[in-house]
């Protein structure tokens, strides 16, 4: 069996919570989609959505 190395392949930035993530990643990749969804499965359109339009929905998204 073969005994994978231990040294990092990359940095990794820590986050403490889900706010973070999302603020992280509208920053590094404001314009890239983040998901992809159709409003109806019959539908042939797909509506995107950018990291920058993630981060203002949860923005939005309040008690």
């Amino acid at each position: 069996m073969q005994e994978l190395s231990r040294s990092k392949l990359y940095e990794i930035e820590k986050v403490a919570n889900f706010k973070e993530l999302i603020n992280r990643s509208a920053k590094l990749y404001p314009n890239k989609t983040a998901f992809i969804y159709k409003k109806n499965p019959k539908d042939t359109t797909y509506i995107t959505h950018t990291y920058t339009d993630l981060k203002e929905d949860v923005r939005k998204f309040r008690y």
